[in-house]
Parts: C-alpha cells; sequence; structure tokens
C-alpha cells in the first residue's frame, strides 16, 4: 500500500487539561510514527470555543495532526481514539495529491 497525506483534527474535553491533551497529541504522532508513518506537523491550537455543545461542554483543545500513512495505519489511529475518553470529536481527511 502506498502512502498518501492525512489531516486529522481532533478536540479534548477541556475537563482533561491542557496537559493531557498537549500528552495525546504527542501520544498520536508517535503512534503514527511506531506503525511506519510520517508525522509532517503536530499544531496545537489549545482550548477554542465550540460551535455547538458536545458533552455538555462550550470549550474543547484542539489539535491538527499533519500526517503520510497507508490505510492500515488510519485505520488503527482511528479505532485507538475512538476508544479514547479524552478525545471528544475527531475527523480524519485524506488531502488530494
Amino acid at each position: 500500500m502506498s502512502f498518501r497525506n492525512y489531516e486529522l483534527m481532533f478536540i479534548v474535553r477541556p475537563d482533561a487539561g491542557n496537559d493531557v491533551a498537549r500528552e495525546r497529541a504527542a501520544f498520536y504522532g508517535n503512534l503514527v510514527e511506531e506503525l511506519g508513518g510520517d508525522v509532517a506537523e503536530v499544531d496545537e491550537w489549545g482550548t477554542r470555543r465550540l460551535a455547538y455543545e458536545i458533552d455538555d461542554f462550550h470549550e474543547g483543545f484542539y489539535v491538527i495532526l499533519d500526517f503520510s500513512a497507508n490505510e492500515d495505519i488510519t485505520r488503527e489511529v482511528d479505532r485507538r481514539m475512538k476508544l479514547d475518553d479524552t478525545i471528544m470529536r475527531l475527523m480524519l481527511i485524506k488531502q488530494e495529491d
């Protein structure tokens, strides 16, 4: 399988704290690399107001992760993030070539 470029945006629960949010950003960046992908950039936007309420929260810690990987890697990252209680929302986008 060939590598494609992806952008992963996720929002960490505000009650987890900024330190935990930064740890999650580092964890998922390292996970992509451990699985064989290449991380181009991890951009921590910090705490921002949500467009709409999610689980009674009005804010969340936003992280953008740009990386290249194959489908097996993206499936595993997506699976693990969906099991992570600190992640409120995530969106994985395949970039155009």
